[in-house]
């Protein structure tokens, strides 16, 4: 099949995709944030012919939804954003969407793809607050989310019980010739799980760790055993097993970002809950480690062997790769997405001219964001991501409730290192991170979803009302 008829197949069927995906927008994010979990096992193992319309199937579900709710009026969209400069946020994206336009690109469709890989998953911050219609729902469907994290663990576990030449230990793009990635101190694997690469378990770790953490925050939670003895432990475990320090160093900073900001809290309910979680979850920890102690040992070990120290890796590399990025980027850049891993090989999939001027390639987005939209549009992105984090901090403050705090503090805790981890360039990255970030707005949004007393009572009281 040619790129032109690959091209229009994809087409076709994304329309269909997107059709049905509009008509029922709830179902559609749900469906989309489930498939982000498990669509790189589709593309490993179940399909990999056609891993490329797997890899855009999700987006045309997203879109679908996307459609749906604004489609709906009866849906109360206007949020509470008066107290961040929206105008402000606006207008970064408009610059992404401009530099776009760069001729450097050579084509339009890889500028799209560009303008996918910083805009497309944005939509979910204003529509997860208004997904669930009660906190009850809100908690059920979260409780069963951390419990899909459980299967996708243990095939971690199994994946690091393997060689790196094994089946289960293989890429989107396959690893018959090198075979998967190994901790370099040992013959052990890096595990993937579910995801293509090694990048989107990492993020997956990240985020369903804070996730699981804020989840325990909340009194009567359901399926709350599930998720302290089973998915917590199995996610620390399959944070060891990556070998990715970023997954141990933000998991460090979400359990310190608890411990702190529930200190100083004046929520009484919220601090006693996370003491009760904590001491759980140390218990968790030395479980976690006690019954994988050689994911433990290869990680450390890596850490030991990495060869550069923490200060290097945050503040001395970023700073030296963006001078490079400057150097060929100046003002404007060489394009949006010729850096992305994922449009760098569609291009070439699809056969589109390599640009002129290439970016290259470099250990850190912030040096890449440079590169692809310039020292303007990295201004432009990164004030974006801070107002973003600024209005994170705000839903914290704005509200007393419990679950609404500790999911405002969880997207706070996972925003924090993605400043440095790729979001841009990992579409996995793009589908969680933002979705939690939603999640984390809810005190913003006009109407929240309703705590479980208001429901019931309403209820009881249309049941007694004369007609």
């Amino acid at each position: 099949m040619n790129s032109a008829t690959l091209v229009v197949f994809g087409l076709i069927a994304g329309a269909v995709i997107t059709l049905i995906s509009s008509a029922n927008w709830r179902v559609s994010i749900r469906t989309g944030l489930v498939l982000v979990l498990i669509e790189g096992a589709l593309r490993k193992w179940v399909l990999p012919q056609a891993s490329d319309l797997i890899y855009f199937a999700k987006d045309f579900i997203l879109l679908g939804a996307y459609i749906g709710f604004y489609r709906n009026h009866k849906i109360p969209f206007v949020q509470q954003w008066q107290r961040i400069p929206i105008s402000v946020m606006q207008s970064c994206w408009v610059l992404i969407i401009a530099l776009s336009l760069n001729p450097n690109i050579g084509s339009f469709l890889g500028a799209g793809l560009g303008v996918r890989a910083y805009l497309f998953y944005l939509p979910l911050i204003f529509i997860l607050p208004n997904l669930f219609e009660s906190k009850q729902q809100l908690l059920k469907h979260l409780s069963i989310y951390l419990a899909i994290a459980i299967p996708i663990c243990m095939l971690g576990f199994l994946q690091f019980r393997s060689d790196s030449f094994s089946v289960l230990n293989t890429y989107a793009s396959g690893t018959e010739s090198y075979g998967a990635s190994t901790f370099g101190t040992s013959d052990k694997v890096r595990i993937t799980a579910t995801f293509s690469y090694l990048s989107g378990h990492v993020v997956f770790v990240i985020v369903f760790f804070a996730l699981a953490v804020a989840a325990l925050c909340v009194p009567k939670m359901p399926l709350r055993s599930w998720i302290l003895f089973g998915t917590l432990p199995l996610v620390v475990a399959n944070a060891f097993m990556s070998g990715a320090r970023a997954a141990l160093f933000a998991i460090g900073l979400i359990v310190v970002g608890f411990l702190v900001l529930a200190t100083f809290s004046g929520n009484r309910g919220f601090r006693k809950s996370l003491v009760g979680l904590m001491i759980g979850g140390v218990i968790v920890y030395l479980a976690a480690m006690y019954v994988f102690p050689e994911a433990t040992e290869n990680s450390f070990g890596r850490l030991q062997g990495a060869g550069d120290n923490t200060f290097n890796r945050i503040i001395e590399m970023p700073l030296e790769n963006i001078n490079i990025a400057i150097d060929r980027g100046g003002l404007i850049g060489c394009g949006t997405g010729l850096t992305n891993p994922s449009v760098y090989s569609l291009r070439g999939r699809l056969n589109i001219p390599p640009p002129e001027i290439h970016p290259g390639f470099y250990d850190n987005e912030m040096a890449q964001v440079v590169a692809e939209v310039g020292v303007v549009g990295f201004a432009g992105w990164y004030l974006f991501r801070i107002l973003v984090l600024f209005s994170l901090v705000r839903a914290y403050t704005s509200t007393q409730d419990p679950v609404f705090k500790a999911l405002s503090l969880a997207a706070i805790l996972v925003q924090i290192p993605f400043f440095l981890i790729s979001l841009v360039l990992n579409h996995s990255a793009g589908v969680l991170v933002w979705a939690i970030t939603g999640l984390g707005m809810i005190p913003l949004a006009s109407v929240a979803p309703k705590p479980i007393e208001t429901v019931s009572r309403s209820r009881l009281t249309n049941r007694l009302s004369p007609k």
